[in-house]
């Protein structure tokens, strides 16, 4: 794989978490999924690692990449969302490459929230193409680039979420980890 290439794949990787803690979905709290339904701004910064040749060789080539993003998106009643992202990753060190920037349409849902705690568990897939109206998501021209997992916490009535990213799988299969923390703001 041509490390262009490579850039240009690992950026999907920070927008992973980007957007994912901005919706609810409450099945005993109708109250606050109003509250935290709404639009959303994000950023995020993280790193990556990468296997340019493939993560199930026996022995990977590892590529370490920071990232950062920012990101626009909705979320709804019903607990969806659907965020437009760009993200730019470049090498940590060994690398007169330039930055590569993408742009990705991340969607999911919240799967479970702690109206306690105000905590909650997202599931999100990352999407090159497609696009977003509101939070629902057209897929048509999507490819499929990757799914995760991320964990929220509510803050200051839903105006701010913190996310990390707690699982993310590749389609390619040529990411090998990721740390990934985002800051999103209601609109």
């Amino acid at each position: 794989m041509n490390k262009s290439r490579l850039l240009r794949g690992a950026g999907i990787a920070l927008l992973g978490g980007v957007l994912t803690g901005s919706a609810v979905k409450i099945s005993h709290a109708k109250d606050a999924l109003s509250e935290l339904a709404g639009k959303y701004a994000a950023k995020s910064i993280g790193f990556l690692t990468v296997c340019s040749n493939g993560c199930s060789n026996s022995s990977p080539i590892l590529i370490q990449l920071n990232t950062a993003s920012v990101a626009q998106g909705v979320a709804d009643l019903k607990g969806n969302f659907c965020a437009t992202a760009e993200a730019a990753s470049s090498a940590t060190t060994g690398s007169s490459s330039p930055a590569t920037v993408t742009t990705k349409e991340v969607t999911g849902s919240v799967v479970s929230y702690d109206s306690v705690t105000r905590q909650a568990e997202v599931e999100f897939s990352i999407y090159s193409g497609g696009q977003c109206s509101g939070a629902v998501f057209d897929s048509t021209g999507a490819t499929l680039k990757a799914t995760g997992t991320s964990h929220e916490v509510f803050s200051e009535s839903g105006k701010l979420i913190d996310s990390i990213v707690t699982s993310y799988q590749s389609v390619s299969g040529d990411i090998a980890g990721v740390v990934d923390t985002e800051r999103l703001t209601r609109q």
